[in-house]
């Protein structure tokens, strides 16, 4: 019976794949990095699925995981493509954090920087959280 459990401990997984994909991305290794957030996210949905989540707490936990890569592409140099996953990682929060502004604020400024101007969006500022209007 413990083998079973043991066996479904989809959080346990992800702790694993989460504190391996860090190692990896102090030792500069962006790929191994990349592939162990998203078998993070992997062993999240797992988790959901067999926890009953419902779809938005479901999207929540996935989305949490967008934070890392984010930064993995922000270390690598694709602003554009990290500010994505910022946008989602807030977007998919439950409640937005002045931590979230910091980042998704530095973020915007990287792409728009990068890229000159605005990041094919239409404001100069990240847009406000639909909870915090």
């Amino acid at each position: 019976a413990i083998k079973e459990l043991w066996k479904h401990d989809y959080l346990g997984f992800a702790a694993t794949s989460k504190h391996e994909a860090l190692a990896a991305l102090e030792a500069r290794q962006y790929d191994k990095a990349w592939k162990l957030f998203h078998e993070q996210k992997l062993h999240y949905l797992k988790h959901a699925s067999r926890s009953h989540f419902t779809r938005l707490q479901t999207l929540a936990l996935d989305a949490s995981v967008s934070e890392d890569l984010a930064n993995v592409l922000r270390l690598e140099g694709k602003h554009k493509t990290a500010l994505v996953h910022a946008l989602y990682w807030v977007a998919a929060s439950p409640r937005r954090t002045k931590t979230q502004d910091r980042k998704l604020s530095a973020y915007f400024n990287r792409a728009k920087n990068r890229f000159g101007g605005s990041p094919h969006c239409a404001r100069s500022t990240p847009p406000s959280h639909p909870a915090s209007t």
